[in-house]
C-alpha cells in the first residue's frame, strides 16, 4: 500500500523529457533525446557484433563432437546459426554503410562535393537555417550607414526583409543564393553554418553570439555605381583597384542582372538559359580578352626586371620580321606609329607611341625565359603549349581575403600566357604587342598589371 502511495504521489511531469534535458532553454530537449537515441544505437551494433563474434567461440554439445561433418552440416542448430550470422553481418554492413553516408554528407560533402555545394541552396533546412538568423549590415569602404549595400527595412506589414543599394550594379560580386555564391552568402556563412552538435547544446549554458556581424567591404559605393553607368548598353568590365594597397574600389560588369531577378529558381535557370547575354557571368574575373596594346606595360616591367629598359630599338616602315621568311610586325596604322615615325626610339617613347615594332622587338630580346618570370610575378599561368592554356582553373590564392570561403567565392579563373619552346620568335613578338598567346586575360589580371608600376614602390599589392 506504502509503494502504491509513493507511486500515486510522484509527480511523472517531472520524467517528461522537456524537463529532464530542456529547463529553460528549449533546444536541449532534441538534443538530449538525440544523444539518447546515439547511445541506443551504439549499444545495439556493440550487442550486434558480440554476438557475431561470440558465434565462433561457443562451446559445442556433447553430442557434436564426434559427429560427422556431413551429418552436422544437416543438424537444426548448425542451419540456423549459419543464417543467423549471414544475416548479423548483412545488418552490420548495411548500418556501417548507411552511418557512413550520412557522415560524408554531413562532415565532408560540403568542403569537397561540388555538385553537393551547387544544390545545397535546394535544401529548404540550409534556407530556414541560414535565414533564420538576420544578417549584419554591409557598408561600403567609408563605413557610413547611409553608404551600406546590404541591410534590412521594414515593411508596411512589420516584416524584415533584406534590401541592396545596388542591386545591379553589386549583384556579381554580392551574388544569389543559387549557384556560384558571392559576398552575401559567404561572409555571412561562416556565422550561419557552424551548427553545434547534439553533445555541445545539452552541455554548454549558452553559446558565444558575435556581437558584430556588420562588415565593411572595400568596395566605394559611389565609384560602383559610376562604373556601372560607364557600361551601360555596353558589353565589358571595369575593375578599379587602388595600387598602394590592392583594394578593390569597384568591379563591374556588364550584361548584369538584377538580384531580385534571381530570387526564385524558375528567374534564375531563366538567367542562366540566357547564353547570348550571360547576364550571371562575371567578364571581370571570368572572361578572356585579348589584352591588345594594355599588355605593353606588362613588357615595359618585364623590360626593366631584365634591367633593359635603355633598350634602343628601330621602327621601319616594312614593319619588324622577327627571322627570314616571317610575316612582319607592323604598327597599328602600317607603318609606324607618330608622332615618331620611323626611327630609334627608347622605352618611353614607344610606350607613348603604343609602338607595336618596338614591343615586339623587345619579347624577342628578352626571350621567353624573362617573360615566364615576370608572368609568375604577376600571378599569370605560364604553359608550354597552347592545348595547356585551355586547362586553366580558378586561381583563389590571388585574394588577400579575410577567409577562405571569401577567396574562393571571387576566385578569378587565371589568365595565362604561351612561353613553351615550340613557339616561334613571331609568336613572341606578338605577345609582346598583346596579341597571340597573350590573348588569355581577364580585366581584373589587366588592372593588377597596371597596379604594380603605380604603385609607389612599385609593389604588387595583393587585392582585397
Amino acid at each position: 500500500m506504502t509503494i502504491l502511495l509513493l507511486f500515486l504521489q510522484f509527480d511523472w511531469n517531472k520524467l517528461r523529457p522537456e524537463n529532464l534535458f530542456g529547463g529553460q532553454i528549449l533546444e536541449r530537449t532534441p538534443a538530449g533525446l538525440s544523444v539518447v537515441y546515439l547511445i541506443g544505437i551504439a549499444v545495439l551494433i556493440i550487442f550486434l557484433l558480440l554476438s557475431f563474434l561470440s558465434n565462433f567461440r561457443r562451446p559445442k554439445f556433447v553430442f557434436e563432437e564426434n559427429l560427422p561433418k556431413e551429418v552436422k552440416s544437416k543438424l537444426t542448430t548448425t542451419l540456423a546459426n549459419r543464417s543467423l550470422r549471414l544475416w548479423q553481418f548483412v545488418f552490420i554492413f548495411l548500418a556501417f554503410f548507411v552511418y557512413g553516408f550520412h557522415v560524408y554528407w554531413t562532415y565532408f560533402a560540403d568542403e569537397n562535393n561540388e555538385q553537393f555545394q551547387a544544390l545545397s541552396y535546394k535544401d529548404l533546412r540550409n534556407r530556414r537555417t541560414q535565414a533564420a538568423r538576420l544578417r549584419g549590415w554591409m557598408l561600403d569602404r567609408s563605413g557610413n550607414l547611409g553608404s551600406a549595400l546590404a541591410y534590412y527595412k521594414i515593411n508596411q506589414d512589420g516584416d524584415i526583409y533584406r534590401t541592396f543599394a545596388l542591386e545591379k550594379e553589386m549583384a556579381h560580386l554580392l551574388g544569389t543564393e543559387r549557384g556560384t555564391p558571392g559576398l552575401e552568402r559567404t561572409i555571412y556563412r561562416r556565422e550561419a553554418d557552424a551548427t553545434p552538435e547534439a553533445w555541445e547544446v545539452l552541455t554548454t549554458i549558452k553559446r558565444k553570439e558575435d556581437e558584430q556581424r556588420d562588415v565593411r567591404i572595400t568596395i566605394d559605393r559611389d565609384l560602383q555605381a559610376f562604373a556601372a553607368e560607364q557600361l551601360k548598353d555596353k558589353k565589358g568590365a571595369i575593375v578599379v583597384l587602388n595600387p598602394q594597397t590592392g583594394d578593390v574600389l569597384a568591379m563591374y560588369s556588364n550584361p548584369a542582372f538584377s538580384l531580385s531577378q534571381a530570387q526564385t529558381l524558375e528567374d534564375y535557370l531563366k538567367l542562366e538559359g540566357d547564353k547570348r547575354n550571360k547576364p550571371l557571368l562575371n567578364r571581370a574575373t571570368r572572361e578572356y580578352y585579348v589584352p591588345g596594346s594594355t599588355f605593353k606595360t606588362f613588357m615595359m616591367t618585364s623590360a626593366f626586371r631584365a634591367s633593359k629598359q635603355n633598350s634602343l630599338l628601330t621602327s621601319s616602315p616594312g614593319g619588324f620580321t622577327p627571322f627570314r621568311g616571317s610575316r612582319s610586325i607592323t604598327d597599328a596604322n602600317g607603318g609606324c606609329e607618330p608622332p615618331y615615325g620611323c626611327t630609334t626610339l627608347n622605352i618611353l617613347q614607344a610606350f607613348e607611341a603604343s609602338s607595336n615594332q618596338y614591343f615586339a622587338q623587345m619579347a624577342v630580346e628578352l626571350g621567353r625565359e624573362r617573360i615566364r618570370e615576370t608572368a609568375g610575378a604577376f600571378s599569370i599561368l605560364a604553359v608550354d603549349t597552347p592545348e595547356d592554356a585551355l586547362q586553366a582553373n580558378f586561381f583563389p590564392g590571388i585574394w588577400n581575403a579575410s577567409n577562405d570561403r571569401i577567396s574562393n567565392a571571387l576566385a578569378p579563373q587565371q589568365s595565362t600566357i604561351v612561353t613553351g619552346e615550340n613557339i616561334s620568335a613571331y609568336d613572341l613578338g606578338l605577345e609582346g604587342m598583346g596579341q597571340g598567346y597573350a590573348g588569355q586575360m581577364t580585366p581584373f589580371q589587366m588592372a593588377l598589371i597596371a597596379a604594380a608600376p603605380a604603385n609607389m614602390e612599385g609593389k604588387l599589392m595583393k587585392p582585397k
